[in-house]
Parts: structure tokens; sequence; C-alpha cells
């Protein structure tokens, strides 16, 4: 009767590990030389405090082959579980003498539950943290992503990695999600109409200098960076540069009439094409008479632009668009930045073409 008794214990306390604890829990123990702590990385939101990277719990599977008793039937039931795995390369590694081998990082829970279940000895999970962009590409450049360890790669979350890693607090944006979205449904209605390459939208606060939306067409999901191409991953508004054309037109008025040199009345042939050395600058719209600087910007004559750059002088155009930061780096808390193109030498001809936006590049 003693041994019926002892029986029917071990045989409760079997029944209440399986049935209570053997679908509630996964195994975390992790051998002490594994060195990856569970880090909490704080959340990033936007100016009204809506999250937009956040850290999920979850599990990642590993094996200590020295505890595997038949290492390639191991491999085709995880196979079964995960199809992309490589079989040569998997087999490979736990027929090795190591003692830690990952076999998949960030598991879903019914992959876990479905691994749990086989029971395979030298199968162990850790506990670890992947991270979440619930609002997908909306944000992609401006936020960034993580890798698998939480180590931040691009955007914020790499520009902040220190901070996000070591605080509990969010790191708070000046974006605002609303503009976000607009803008970029109004880009990629544009994108379409236009059958562009591509497309780019700031707003920023002119009293504060605070960015309220970025927005690069294509984006991608930094949820799945990996399935993103070159193409998507570039953050055109601050690694793009660009020749402005006539819209440079405004910091070469600016710089007439800051500079003193030049009044507003003033007049400046805009009969052409002007030729300097072997190169020739005509207008598209030709007026082929002087015009007043208001009527140069009004017509958008190249011709009347060059003359009036020359007349300020390189050494003042060049401080000029320095003081601007046109020379520079844009001043933006992201490190993916580019540097403008602009010549070393800078000559009378740089002069008069960057006057109208050509040779020179800014972001």
């Amino acid at each position: 009767s003693l041994l019926i008794l002892c029986m029917m214990a071990i045989f409760l306390r079997l029944t209440e590990v399986i049935l209570w604890k053997g679908t509630a829990q996964i195994r975390t123990t992790s051998p002490v030389d594994t060195n990856l702590p569970i880090v909490k990385r704080a959340d990033i939101v936007d100016r009204n405090g809506v999250i937009l990277a956040t850290s999920l719990p979850t599990y990642s599977l590993y094996a200590n082959p020295r505890e595997m008793l038949d290492r390639k039937d191991a491999v085709e039931k995880l196979m079964r579980v995960f199809p992309d795995l490589d079989y040569q390369q998997l087999l490979s590694r736990l027929n090795s003498d190591r003692s830690f081998v990952w076999v998949k990082r960030n598991l879903s829970p019914a992959q876990s539950q479905i691994v749990w279940r086989l029971g395979i000895p030298g199968l162990q999970f850790i506990q670890e943290e992947k991270r979440g962009y619930p609002l997908g590409s909306l944000l992609a450049h401006v936020v960034g992503f993580a890798d698998v360890d939480n180590k931040g790669l691009s955007g914020i979350e790499r520009s902040f990695d220190e901070y996000l890693t070591n605080s509990t607090d969010p790191l708070r944006l000046s974006i605002d999600i609303r503009l976000q979205h607009i803008i970029r449904q109004e880009l990629i209605e544009t994108i379409k109409q236009f059958t562009a390459v591509g497309g780019v939208g700031v707003l920023m606060d002119i009293r504060t200098g605070e960015i309220l939306a970025m927005v690069s067409l294509p984006d991608f999901d930094p949820n799945n960076p990996a399935n993103a191409t070159s193409d998507e991953l570039f953050n055109r508004p601050i690694l793009g540069v660009y020749e402005m054309g006539s819209t440079f037109k405004i910091f070469n008025t600016a710089l007439a009439i800051d500079s003193g040199v030049v009044r507003i009345t003033d007049q400046f042939d805009a009969q052409g094409p002007l030729h300097v050395g072997g190169f020739k600058i005509h207008d598209f719209n030709p007026i082929n008479r002087l015009l007043t600087v208001p009527e140069i910007m009004l017509h958008s004559s190249n011709i009347a632009s060059a003359r009036m750059a020359m007349k300020v002088g390189t050494e003042r155009q060049k401080i000029f668009l320095e003081k601007l930061g046109l020379l520079d780096p844009v001043s933006v808390e992201l490190m993916e930045t580019a540097k403008p193109l602009y010549p070393k030498t800078w000559r009378d001809i740089n002069t008069m073409t960057i006057a109208y936006g050509h040779g020179i590049a800014v972001t």
C-alpha cells in the first residue's frame, strides 16, 4: 500500500507539472557565460505621447549541443517548426563542441509552445526583448530601427541609443504623427500623379526650429528592415544632396540686398546669352532687356542673377551661404547626414552658376 501511495503521489505531481506549469511557463535558464541580460529599452513617443517604438517581451531559442542525444533528429524536428532555417548550417553548428548555439531569436508564443512540446534535450529558452514599431512605415526614417540585440542601427534609435538603453523614461520627439500622416499621404498622391521616383516633405516650426514632420518616400517597415531595399532605406531629407536650381535665387537676391552693394531699384542686363570662358549662361524665357531686382525674381533670369552675384563678389557669396548653414551637414538629431557638395576652389564661374542654383548641391 505504501508503494501505491508513492506512485500516486508521483503521478499527481507529474500531472500538475504537465497541465498547470507546462503550458504556462517556458524554461528561461541560460548558461552563465551567455552574458545576455534582459534590457528594457525606453519607448519613443511623439510630442503628444503616442508610442512610436516600444519593447515587447519575447523568447529566443538556443541549444547546448553537449546535452543533445540525437542532433540530426533535433534539426529535422526544428525544421518543421522553422522552415526558414538552414538545415546544413544548423546541423554543423550543433555538431560542434560548443555549449551555446543560437537556434532562433524572437519566437512567437505559438512557436515557443510547439518547440517546448517537442521535448528535445539540450534546447532551452532565454527571455529577451523585441523592438516593435506600432505605426509601421509612417516614421521609418525618423525613428529608425534596432537590431535583434536591441542596438540602434538608424534614425533616433541610433542617435539616442545610449539614452534609450539606460533610461526608463520615454524619449519624446518634436514630431506630430497627425502632421506626419497628412504630409505622407499628400506625397504618395503626388508621386503617383507625376510618376516620380521619390518624394521629400519636411514641416518645421519656424519659431522654434522644431521638426514637426519629416517624410521620405519610398519608405519601409522598421519591423522588417531586412526586407527593405537600399532605395527605401535612404532618408532623402538629410542624406540626399540636390542642386536646387532657381529656388536658390532667393538666397542670391537676399545676399545682394543684405550686402548693401545692390539696391532693389538697381538694374541688370538680361540680354544674352552670357559667355564666360567656355561656358554659356542663358534664360529659359528670355526677356532681353534690363531688369530690376524684383524683375529678376519675377522672370527667374539666370543671366541677371549671375551679373548681380558678380557685383556682390565671390567672397561675400561664400560667407553668406556659410552663415546660412548651407555649406555644412544639416543640423538635426539624426546621425545619417550628408555633406553638401560645393567647389573647393570658388571661381567667378562658380559664383555665377551658384547664383541660380547650379554647381552646388545641398540637403
